[in-house]
């Protein structure tokens, strides 16, 4: 989010709107007057954008920044006859330019779109630098099991590819774990890593995040947003949990795969695409397909290429080492001091089941993190901590069965449970559950087109 804007070259027309967006968005406006000044308060304030002109002072501030502090993002205010002016600046690395004339809805939607641009990019210069310390000490997978190695092993090959890759396994299994290994170890490692959860956003919105949008394509629009596919480009763009697309998403999907081109949403400009797309998912698709849920040349497609992430109960080994680096990670970022996982400990981890996976041990191992005490606690303890004996039977075996599971599942069932028990009265459920009847009527037109509602 932009928190802080620094405007250099006060006195142009657009500074009051500007102020005043800035204002709606609950950001502040730093001013300067000179170079001087700006740099000083690029120091002390740390501003997350810069916007100034193209004045004698504009043009020094941007000359100032470019050689003292090259990863401030500068955006450029200058009137259509200045472009070529600015042109020159905006091959230097100037993030954009706003027209000293903008009108103050679109300078909203201007900064709304910066402020997406500069998150993503944020995140993704965050995890290229993490990732490509974790893949040299393979921390972006962890397991020494000889199946984890052979999986590494097999995603190193895969890694060299630019072909569409389908990742399947169970929900926790490290599905998205595997996609950000593939892409560290690969020729586009340097370039962005984006994911997209595709039951996260209803079909529209999913739509536009995937492909982006021009300015026709919503309601008040006013410009043009990217999307994923935009943003990542050089890179790799990850769809998870594709087994809950739509039959009208699988085709746009199919397109982008066949032709490596798209159009955002609202738009007729044919984009290429030059991001490589991983697919994940817990479901079969083959078994969507005999549903008639799933087109069967987007199965084959995506089948093409694909690597299957097996269960943590299929790979045992690995349970130790996942044990004791998240104890470490938990403890060091909650600053309590790491438990002791002796060989004691370590069995019980291992006689488990673990049927959320991976991240059901994370979560177990958290627990005991924040339960400790000392650095140093005996087998009983601990196990205590990891298999809940202070719950009652009923109360751990209703947490048994929500741990590990999609957060987006445990509410479906909590809404249709809910609308049964009320005969359907989606007033009633709506008052029980805390939202609103549209929240409930909404999420039934989803729960219907996904096959979860026959009524």
């Amino acid at each position: 989010m932009i928190e802080k804007v620094l405007w250099v070259d006060a006195g142009a027309p657009l500074r009051d709107d500007l102020a005043a967006v800035l204002g709606e968005m609950d950001a502040e406006m730093l001013e300067a007057k000179d170079a001087t000044r700006a740099l000083a308060l690029v120091e002390s304030h740390a501003p997350d954008l810069v916007v100034t002109g193209l004045s004698g002072e504009g043009r020094r501030t941007f000359d100032r920044l470019r050689a003292d502090h090259p990863h401030v993002p500068v955006v450029l205010s200058c009137s259509h006859d200045a472009l070529a002016q600015a042109s020159e600046l905006l091959r230097r690395g100037a993030l954009g330019w706003i027209p000293e004339a903008c009108p103050r809805e679109v300078l909203h939607s201007l900064m709304l779109s910066l402020t997406r641009r500069l998150r993503l990019e944020h995140e993704t210069a965050l995890w290229r630098r993490s990732s490509t310390e974790g893949a040299e000490r393979g921390e972006l997978w962890i397991g020494e099991s000889m199946i984890s190695n052979r999986l590494l092993e097999g995603a190193r090959q895969i890694a060299r590819a630019k072909t569409p890759l389908l990742i399947t396994g169970e929900t926790g299994a490290g599905k998205s774990c595997l996609a950000a290994y593939i892409h560290a170890t690969g020729p586009r490692s340097e370039g962005p890593f984006l994911r997209v959860q595709c039951t996260a956003y209803p079909e529209p919105l999913l739509e536009r995040e995937i492909f982006g949008h021009e300015r026709s394509a919503v309601a008040g629009g006013r410009a043009r947003i990217p999307g994923r596919l935009d943003l990542a480009r050089g890179g790799t763009l990850v769809l998870d949990e594709i087994g809950e697309l739509s039959l009208a998403l699988q085709t746009r999907l199919l397109r982008l795969l066949e032709h490596e081109s798209y159009e955002r949403v609202g738009g007729t400009k044919t984009l290429r695409s030059d991001a490589r797309l991983i697919a994940t998912t817990n479901r079969s698709l083959h078994g969507l397909l005999r549903q008639g849920a799933y087109r069967e040349d987007l199965v084959r497609r995506l089948s093409a290429q694909q690597v299957h992430v097996p269960s943590l109960r299929q790979r045992k080994e690995d349970i130790a080492v996942l044990a004791r680096h998240f104890a470490r990670c938990f403890a060091f970022d909650s600053g309590l001091p790491e438990p002791s996982l002796d060989d004691s400990t370590l069995s019980v981890l291992e006689a488990q089941d673990w049927p959320g996976n991976v991240r059901e041990l994370m979560s177990s191992v958290q627990q005991l993190v924040l339960r400790a005490k000392a650095a140093q606690q005996d087998a009983e303890e601990l196990h205590l901590a990891l298999l809940g004996d202070d719950l009652d039977p009923e109360a751990r075996d209703a947490a048994g069965n929500l741990v590990g599971r999609p957060l987006e599942e445990i509410e479906r069932e909590a809404i249709l449970a809910t609308l049964a028990a009320t005969g359907w009265n989606k007033t009633e459920a709506s008052r029980i559950l805390g939202v609103t009847a549209r929240t409930i009527s909404n999420k039934i037109k989803i729960y219907r087109a996904r096959g979860f509602v026959s009524r």
